[in-house]
């Protein structure tokens, strides 16, 4: 990669692989995206599955640094842990909705919050992306959405 190179397929590729590498070499570079999550393995498994993708992806550990973060880079969504220890979730939602208008937010949820969490005051406007999908869940609600957002865009 550090040489220029777009995908990293190994042989023999595989019909789906190669699908996956060729659409989003070809339609996701340039996307960024935010990645907080104090669950450590969760948070690496998430960067590296959406960088195979093709995406660029920074990841904090904790919410309270996610504002400076966002002061400094531009990026194309904000992923957060519903369950952040050092900050209130709907209370940094609504700072960076605040600062930030225009930017996508997804919020992953533990197993039985689906229920409740378009009601938390506050959370009203963020996409929401349940955990107990795993991995290829939620890389594919993102990808979803970056797509659907990139083709909005093209037709303006």
């Amino acid at each position: 990669f550090a040489e220029g190179a777009s995908a990293l397929l190994t042989k023999p590729i595989g019909e789906r692989e190669f699908l996956i590498a060729a659409r989003d070499v070809i339609g996701l570079r340039g996307w960024k995206v935010l990645v907080v999550d104090p669950n450590t393995d969760l948070r690496i498994l998430l960067k590296r599955e959406l960088q195979f993708r093709g995406i660029h992806v920074e990841d904090l550990d904790r919410g309270g640094q996610v504002l400076s973060w966002l002061l400094r880079e531009t990026y194309d969504v904000v992923v957060l842990d519903s369950g952040l220890r050092d900050v209130s979730v709907p209370e940094l939602v609504r700072v960076i909705k605040r600062q930030f208008k225009e930017l996508p937010i997804f919020v992953m949820l533990e197993g039985d919050e689906p229920g409740t969490a378009g009601k938390t005051p506050g959370l009203e406007s963020v996409q929401w992306v349940e955990k107990y999908r795993g991995i290829p869940g939620i890389v594919e609600s993102l990808v979803q959405f970056l797509e659907e957002r990139k083709q909005l865009e093209q037709s303006r």
